[in-house]
């Protein structure tokens, strides 16, 4: 498996924001704007998914205190993270757009949906950077396996 490559994410960013500012800037005033409560999910999946590689690395490193985790958790942590960081670049364009048209409007709703939009842009990246550690983190390491042909992640 190939480690996600930012030029994917920054494209399909940039794909969501042009969708989104499109939408925004044709029909504003007829779509609801971003709410509250996403950001607090986002926030607690940056918050699970920063533990679980913080535990999972120290797992891997074998810490006092630990358990071993099976290799097939760590391959299930890879697909969360790889899915995590697509969604959170989907996530930062959608907000990212929403954000380019709201950003000019000066009444109370667009500096609502404003503020609102920036934090979620902010969340997004944030869930992005999160995701890319967890992949980090579960790497093979090079010369970690007794396979000499095993293929890792790094490459």
């Amino acid at each position: 498996m190939k480690p996600t490559r930012w030029p994917v994410l920054v494209l399909l960013a940039l794909l969501a924001g042009a969708g989104s500012y499109t939408l925004t800037r044709t029909s504003y005033d007829s779509i609801p704007g971003p709410g509250v409560t996403g950001l607090f999910w986002i926030g607690i999946l940056v918050i699970a998914e920063f533990y679980l590689a913080v535990m999972t690395r120290a797992r891997l490193a074998g810490r006092s205190g630990t358990k071993p985790i099976n290799p097939l958790v760590v391959v299930r942590f890879v697909a969360l993270a790889k899915a995590s960081s697509v969604v959170g670049a989907i996530f930062a364009g959608g907000y990212g757009g929403f954000l380019a048209w709201v950003a000019h409007l000066d009444s109370p709703s667009g500096n609502h949906d404003t503020k609102v939009t920036a934090i979620g842009v902010a969340l997004s990246v944030a869930w992005i950077a999160t995701a890319l550690f967890l992949e980090y983190v579960c790497r093979v390491p090079k010369g970690g396996d007794d396979d000499p042909h095993a293929d890792t992640m790094g490459d």
